[in-house]
């Protein structure tokens, strides 16, 4: 597997981590490309939502996704084909590391 260096200029504004109480879920242009646990001794490989896109959100007290990224307090929607994931609610949102990055898998 092939690792990321790059993470200058506008690269580092591609990725961002969205927190839940107990998943990190890891994105590049609103693709989900690691999930980490938060909780000691789970890991999230071959977590569902991997190679998912960012399809929107969903705010509380509402049934139907909203397009666009989640803010704090709201659930996300990833989907690839027939296949969705509803997170619980995001509680942080952050850039990752430079040496985060570089764990991550190369592009397409």
């Amino acid at each position: 597997m092939k690792l990321r260096r790059s993470y200058t200029g506008p690269e580092r504004r591609i990725h961002m981590v969205y927190v839940t109480r107990n998943t990190e879920y890891h994105m590049r242009r609103d693709v989900c490309v690691a999930v980490k646990s938060r909780t000691p001794g789970i890991r999230g490989d071959g977590h569902s939502a991997l190679n998912m896109r960012l399809e929107g959100h969903i705010q509380e007290g509402r049934m139907l996704p909203m397009p666009g990224p989640p803010k704090l307090g709201f659930r996300m929607y990833l989907a690839r084909g027939n296949h969705d994931v509803f997170t619980s609610p995001v509680v942080e949102i952050l850039r990752p590391s430079k040496k985060v990055v570089a764990q991550y898998p190369v592009e397409g």
